[in-house]
């Protein structure tokens, strides 16, 4: 797969909203599977903290990225790496995609609230 195909697969899963109370979980796994983090845990304001299957250890690296629509902190996004932490066009492709998860947690948070009324 080339590098414009793996954008573009990632770009349209984080834009698969619905259904909507189960995006926060499956943009965090898409994240993490896009730098090969074995576990993850995601920190949101509004919310209690989610974290994958597998629990976050004190022995490997752990990755924060903040996660913001606009100026708004929308959450955190901790990923633990197994190996070396992503660098170049990897950790580009990382903080491309946290920004896009960013926008997609915020509208799913609307469309949520919009059902529920």
């Amino acid at each position: 797969m080339t590098s414009s195909e793996r954008l573009m697969e990632i770009a349209e899963r984080l834009a698969e909203l619905d259904p909507v109370r189960s995006y926060p979980q499956r943009g965090a796994t898409l994240i993490a599977g896009v730098v090969g983090a074995h576990s993850f845990v995601l920190d949101r304001p509004d919310a209690d903290p989610m974290s994958s299957e597998s629990a976050l250890t004190t022995t490997d690296p752990t990755i924060s990225l903040p996660l913001r629509q606009g100026r708004t902190v929308v959450g955190t996004l901790h990923l633990e790496i197994v190996g070396d932490p992503p660098a170049g066009n990897q950790l580009e492709l990382l903080k491309w995609a946290s920004r896009l998860y960013a926008r997609g947690l915020d509208y799913a948070d609307r469309l949520d609230r919009k059902s529920a009324v």
